[in-house]
C-alpha cells in the first residue's frame, strides 16, 4: 500500500495559525503533518497532495515531480514547493495560502505572488499515487486573539478571490497577447518583402501597435530591481498585488479605503478588458480575413 497500515498522516493543529508577520519578523505558521511512504517515490509515479475545502473545491495541490520548467528572476513567483517522497516517514508543511498567482515571465512586479491565506475552517487532506489514496480532515482554528464575527473572514476570502481573480486575468491576458505579437511579428518579417501584401501589413502592424499600447496600460517591464519602483510607476497589476497584501491580514475586515480602492482598480479592468477584447475580436480578425482572402501559404518561404 502507499501508506502504513493505519493511517500515518497526522496534522499538528493545536497550535492556532498566526498572523504571518508580527514584530518585524516572519512568523512560521500552517498545517504540519506526517506520512509513511512504504518505498522510495522519487523516481516512480506521481504522488499527489490536494487540499479541499468543505465543498470539494480544490485550493492547493502540490507533487513530488519537479516542474520541467521553473524559470526563476528578481520580483517573480517563488519556487515551486515539491511534496517530498523518500521511503519512511516524511514531514510537510501546507502553509495556509491558496495556489500561487501566474506571472508574465521576466516582468518584475513588486508584490506578493503566493496565494491568499484561506479562512478558520475544516479542509480536506486528500494524497494520491497511481494506486492508493489516504485522505484526512484538518481544522484551521481562527487567532484567538482576535474577537470578530467569523461571517468578516468570508467577506475577506471574497474580496482577496475577486483581486487575484483580476490579476489572473490581466497575466493571462498579456500572455496571450504576447504570443499573438510574436506570432504576428514573425509573419510581417515576411511579408514586408512581399510588394503585393502592403495592406495586409498595415493592418498587421496597426495591430501589434494596439497590443503594445494595451500592454503598457498593465504591466511595466521597464522595472528590473526593487529601485527600478522609483523610475517606474506601477502598472495595473502591481497595484493590484499590493492591494491583495495589505488586505490578506490577521484582521479579517477590509477598511472603507480597500473596498474603494477595489472598485477604482476594477472599473480600469473592466475599460482594459473590453479594449482587449476589441484588439482579438477587430483588429486580429481584420488581419486573419484578409491573410485567409489572399490565400496564403501556411509556411512563407523568404525570397532571399
Amino acid at each position: 500500500k502507499l501508506f502504513s497500515p493505519k493511517p500515518t498522516i497526522k496534522f499538528n493543529t493545536n497550535t492556532p495559525p498566526k498572523p504571518p508577520v508580527q514584530q518585524g519578523k516572519n512568523v512560521a505558521n500552517g498545517v504540519i503533518f506526517d506520512y509513511y511512504l512504504p518505498h522510495d517515490w522519487t523516481d516512480s509515479s506521481e504522488l499527489i497532495l490536494e487540499i479541499k475545502d468543505v465543498f470539494q473545491n480544490t485550493i492547493r495541490t502540490y507533487s513530488n515531480q519537479k516542474p520541467k520548467k521553473q524559470k526563476m528572476w528578481a520580483g517573480g513567483p517563488p519556487p515551486q514547493q515539491i511534496l517530498p517522497s523518500k521511503a519512511g516517514l516524511n514531514r510537510f508543511n501546507w502553509d495556509l495560502r491558496r495556489e500561487t498567482l501566474p506571472a508574465v515571465d521576466g516582468v518584475f512586479v513588486m508584490g506578493d505572488y503566493r496565494g491568499h491565506l484561506v479562512n478558520p475552517g475544516d479542509y480536506l487532506f486528500k494524497m494520491m499515487s497511481e494506486k492508493d489514496t489516504a485522505v484526512t480532515m484538518i481544522k484551521v482554528l481562527p487567532d484567538l486573539r482576535l474577537q470578530v464575527n467569523p461571517q468578516e473572514h468570508g467577506n475577506q476570502q471574497i474580496l482577496l478571490m475577486r483581486i487575484e481573480t483580476a490579476f489572473k486575468d490581466i497575466h493571462q491576458s498579456v500572455n496571450q497577447l504576447r504570443s499573438i505579437k510574436s506570432q504576428l511579428n514573425g509573419r510581417l518579417g515576411l511579408l514586408r518583402e512581399m510588394e503585393e501584401r502592403k495592406e495586409l501589413v498595415r493592418i498587421g502592424e496597426e495591430a501589434l501597435a494596439a497590443i503594445t499600447k494595451w500592454e503598457e496600460k498593465l504591466i511595466q517591464p521597464k522595472q528590473k530591481t526593487f529601485q527600478d519602483v522609483i523610475n517606474y510607476n506601477n502598472k495595473l497589476n502591481a497595484q493590484l498585488i499590493h492591494l491583495k497584501g495589505y488586505i490578506d491580514a490577521a484582521e479579517p475586515k477590509p477598511t472603507a479605503g480597500s473596498k474603494e480602492r477595489w472598485n477604482d482598480l476594477q472599473k480600469d479592468w473592466s475599460v482594459y478588458e473590453k479594449e482587449r477584447s476589441a484588439i482579438i475580436e477587430e483588429e486580429m480578425n481584420a488581419y486573419n480575413v484578409m491573410f485567409k482572402a489572399l490565400d496564403l501559404p501556411a509556411i512563407i518561404m523568404s525570397e532571399e
